[in-house]
C-alpha cells in the first residue's frame, strides 16, 4: 500500500461548509465530484488528522489473516546502490502527499489487530515520531518472521531507537531483518536486544553515519548461531570495516558453510564493486530493498 492509502484524508464536511462554492449561487459553475480518492487542498491541511485511523481499522477488520504487508511512503528511495555510488545525501521527498506525512504510530499500532502478520515492510514514513506504534505491533503480532524498516521518522536524527530496541525484545520468531535508516547506532544495546531474536537467520544493517560496535556485533554472531548473512553498509574507516568483516568469517565460517559476511562504509567509492560480489539471492531478496507486492518481478541485471 502507498503510505497515503492508510489516512484517513480532508474531512469534506470542513470543506464544505468552508467553501463559497456550496452557495446554490455557484451551484451550477462547480465541478462534479470525482469518483475516487478526494482531492488534497492546501487550505484544508488543519482538517488533516494524523491520529484518525478509522479506514484503517476498517481495513485490517475486513483482513484479520493478512500475512503479507507492505506500507511505502511516495518518493521513497533507497540509499543503498546496486551499481552506482550511493547518494551523499538522503532528504525527505520534496512534495509529498500530505496524508502520507500524516501516517505515524497511531496507525503502526492499528496493525496489532493482525495476529498472523508474517512479513512487515515499512519505509519512508516520516510521521512515526517516537515508533511507539512498532513496539504495540510487535507485542501483538508474534509470529513476525520478516521485518524491513527504513527512513521512519527524520532523517536527521533517528528519533525511534528506544522503541526500536524494545520491538526486536518482542520479536522472538524473526527470521530476517533489514533496517536502513541514518545515523543507526549499532551498539552494544543494540546487539543486545537484537540477540532476543535467537531465530534469526538474516541481518541486513543500512545507515548513512551510522556507527556500529565490532565486539558487540562478535558476541551478538556468537549467540545467534543461526545468522548466516550479516550485512553491514554503514559509516567507519574501510580498514575497521575490513578488519570485522575478517574477524567473523575466520571465526564462524567453518561452522557456518553458507556464511556470508558483507561490512562496508556506506559511502565508500568501491562500494558498487563489492555489491556485484554479494551473491544474488541475498541480493535481491534482502540486501537491496526490495517490494514484492507492488513492483512486478524481475531479473537482476548483474
Amino acid at each position: 500500500l502507498p503510505a497515503c492509502a492508510l489516512s484517513d484524508g480532508v474531512n469534506t464536511s470542513h470543506i464544505s461548509s468552508r467553501s463559497p462554492a456550496s452557495s446554490p449561487l455557484f451551484q451550477g459553475l462547480k465541478k462534479a465530484p470525482r469518483v475516487g480518492l478526494q482531492n488534497y487542498r492546501p487550505d484544508s491541511e488543519s482538517s488533516l488528522s494524523g491520529d484518525s485511523t478509522s479506514g484503517l481499522s476498517s481495513l485490517v477488520a475486513g483482513c484479520p489473516l493478512l500475512e503479507t504487508l507492505e506500507v511505502i511512503g511516495p518518493g521513497f528511495v533507497s540509499v543503498l546502490p546496486r551499481l552506482e555510488p550511493c547518494t551523499r545525501a538522503s532528504v525527505e521527498p520534496r512534495g509529498m502527499c500530505a496524508w502520507a506525512r500524516g501516517v505515524g504510530d497511531a496507525h503502526l499500532a492499528a496493525l496489532e489487530a493482525l495476529p498472523q502478520l508474517r512479513r512487515l515492510s515499512l519505509a519512508g514514513l516520516p510521521g512515526v515520531l517516537r515508533g511507539t506504534g512498532l513496539l504495540q505491533l510487535a507485542r501483538r503480532c508474534t509470529d513476525l518472521r520478516v521485518l524491513s524498516l527504513a527512513n521512519l521518522g527524520s532523517l536527521k536524527t533517528m528519533n525511534y531507537s528506544a522503541a526500536l530496541l524494545e520491538t526486536l525484545k518482542q520479536c522472538t520468531q524473526l527470521q530476517e531483518l533489514r533496517l536502513e535508516q541514518p545515523y543507526l547506532n549499532a551498539n552494544a544495546s543494540f546487539f543486545e536486544a537484537l540477540s532476543c531474536c535467537s531465530r534469526l537467520q538474516q541481518l541486513c544493517l543500512i545507515s548513512r553515519s551510522g556507527t556500529f560496535d565490532a565486539s558487540a556485533t562478535e558476541n551478538f554472531m556468537e549467540r545467534c548461531c543461526q545468522v548466516i548473512m550479516c550485512h553491514m553498509f554503514m559509516g567507519g574507516t574501510l580498514v575497521s570495516c575490513r578488519t570485522l568483516q575478517k574477524a567473523l568469517l575466520d571465526r564462524f565460517s567453518a561452522e557456518r558453510g553458507a556464511l556470508s559476511v558483507v561490512i562496508y562504509p556506506l559511502q565508500h567509492e568501491d562500494l558498487p564493486s563489492v555489491i556485484r560480489c554479494i551473491p544474488l539471492s541475498l541480493l535481491d531478496r534482502i540486501t537491496l530493498f526490495q517490494s514484492h507486492v507492488a513492483q512486478p518481478p524481475h531479473l537482476s541485471p548483474l
